[in-house]
């Protein structure tokens, strides 16, 4: 008797579990396509800010001078990575983990804007832009 118990016991467990893991899938598919859709809106609004911020002086703008985040399209090579920094002159000071976004140090005088619209056109960037400040009011 008891052995049935814990057989009935753990086939409801598994159950549980697969109709959990199954909703999960079908919540996380919903789950993508609505991030691919912000990713999109987030792009366009990027370009607007880009734009807007080109406009201002960069002297009153709300970005850390000198540095740029990246994030690429795949992962690179250590190879691939100086080649990259070769390229624009750059400088790693730091990697946001889990997200694989790079934080560059730029050469003193170089438009941080013209920068980031360079980087932008680069095949192996999925996105760049200045060290945005954020403030907490």
């Amino acid at each position: 008797m008891v052995k049935r118990l814990i057989i009935f016991s753990l086939v409801i467990i598994a159950i549980v579990v697969v109709v959990l893991f199954s909703a999960t899938k079908i919540s996380s598919q919903e789950n993508d396509s609505t991030v691919v859709k912000e990713i999109e809106i987030n792009r366009e609004q990027k370009d607007e800010d880009l734009t807007m911020a080109k406009n201002q002086s960069e002297s009153s703008s709300e970005y850390v001078e000198n540095e740029v985040m990246v994030k690429f399209k795949e992962e690179l090579s250590d190879e691939e990575i100086n080649s990259f920094l070769s390229d624009y002159s750059l400088q790693i000071l730091s990697v946001v983990e889990g997200i694989n976004v790079f934080q560059f140090k730029t050469p003193q005088g170089v438009s941080i804007i013209e920068i980031v619209e360079e980087l932008n056109k680069d095949s192996r960037v999925e996105y760049a832009e200045p060290n945005y400040i954020f403030k907490i009011n």
